[in-house]
């Protein structure tokens, strides 16, 4: 296996350095685009939510939620209450929050090893910003779509979390027995924050750096008729304009866009390596869990299409890196939605408190 990893990356090296050379202007032109497309959309987007995420786990906010928010996590998916601090923010971050924030989880004790790596597999999904406005406005020229496929991403990360837990080692816990609190290792605000932030900015630039690496090699594949599906495998963002400016039938291309999205590429997988690496968590569970996303995506989105009135009108002939915002758009987005993520976190917290508290009154009388 190893032996194969290494022919196929000295392959892929080799293929790029001499496209490199053969097209060099093509090779700058897309270097040029991706670095745009990360100090525009990336940085601003997903900063925000790794130091987020980072300080929320370091503060034992995550234990908390372990505590109050079990009766929720355990039977759905067989994951402790803490685990919706990434599964929330997962789904509003975007790639590879979801993944870095249950690699948190997973160091600071919150849950174990295979709950981490399911955990990964269905919490580490796109976020709104790049559906809706990335896919939806900016190569579809129309929001509706971007939020048809942001909702079957959605209820497809639900399926699959829910599919795994199969996949657990340890016997489903009763809904009725909370977990006890997982003691946490206080640190000084400071350090605490320096810890996060230095985490955060070695993350992000590796983020970028896998980007800008696919993004060029991408460009430098051969015009084939199945490069659009070779691009999106590998990276999504130019990939997916690809298809939808192919002349395949509306809904196959929908269907086929929501299952790159899920399935979310090479190009995150090695992103979701970066984050995890330091864990030691396994990347099979996350492979399975995106194959079976993808898969469910496909099918929804299908058959949201067949029940919706959509023509091929809606199509803006457009690249993803052209509908990019400015960077302060993206950062306001973003904060928007971590807010939101918060808003939602605490609600929950709130009424599982008020429940566990009356259940406990009940119990002693």
């Amino acid at each position: 296996m190893q032996k194969s990893g290494r022919f196929i990356l000295f392959s892929a090296t080799l293929y790029l350095g001499f496209s490199l050379l053969a097209n060099s202007n093509a090779a700058m032109a897309a270097g040029r685009e991706a670095v745009l497309h990360c100090a525009n959309t990336i940085v601003p987007a997903l900063f925000p939510y790794m130091i987020c995420s980072g300080i929320l786990v370091q503060s034992g906010f995550s234990s908390v939620l372990s505590r109050y928010l079990s009766f929720i996590m355990r039977p759905l998916f067989n994951v402790p209450g803490s685990s919706a601090l990434a599964f929330v923010l997962g789904c509003l971050g975007g790639y590879p929050i979801g993944a870095a924030c249950a690699a948190d989880l997973y160091s600071s004790g919150e849950c174990s090893k295979n709950e981490a790596e399911r955990l990964i597999a269905f919490c580490n999904n796109s976020g709104p910003l790049f559906i809706v406005s990335v896919i939806g406005i900016g190569i579809f020229g129309d929001a509706l779509v971007g939020k048809l496929l942001y909702i079957s991403h959605l209820f497809s990360a639900v399926l699959t979390g829910i599919i795994l837990r199969s996949f657990a080692k340890s016997p489903l816990d009763s809904p009725k027995l909370l977990p006890k609190s997982v003691p946490h290792k206080t640190e000084k605000p400071l350090l605490a924050i320096g810890a996060v932030m230095d985490s955060s900015v070695f993350n992000i630039l590796k983020i970028c750096g896998f980007v800008i690496f696919f993004s060029v090699f991408a460009k430098m594949l051969p015009q084939t008729r199945l490069l659009p599906f070779v691009h999106s495998a590998l990276e999504i963002s130019g990939g997916t304009a690809q298809i939808a400016n192919s002349d395949l039938e509306l809904s196959l291309k929908m269907a086929l866009i929501s299952f790159f999205i899920a399935f979310s590429g090479v190009s995150v997988l090695l992103q979701v390596a970066a984050v995890t690496s330091k864990a030691g968590l396994s990347l099979k569970p996350y492979l399975l869990g995106k194959l079976i996303q993808g898969t469910l995506s496909f099918v929804i989105t299908k058959i949201l299409v067949s029940r919706l009135t959509l023509t091929s009108e809606v199509f803006a002939k457009s690249t993803a890196f052209e509908a990019a915002c400015s960077p302060c758009d993206a950062f306001v987005s973003s904060l928007f939605m971590l807010l939101f993520g918060l808003f939602v976190l605490a609600v929950l917290l709130l009424f599982a408190k008020s429940a566990f508290d009356r259940g406990q009154k009940d119990f002693h009388h």
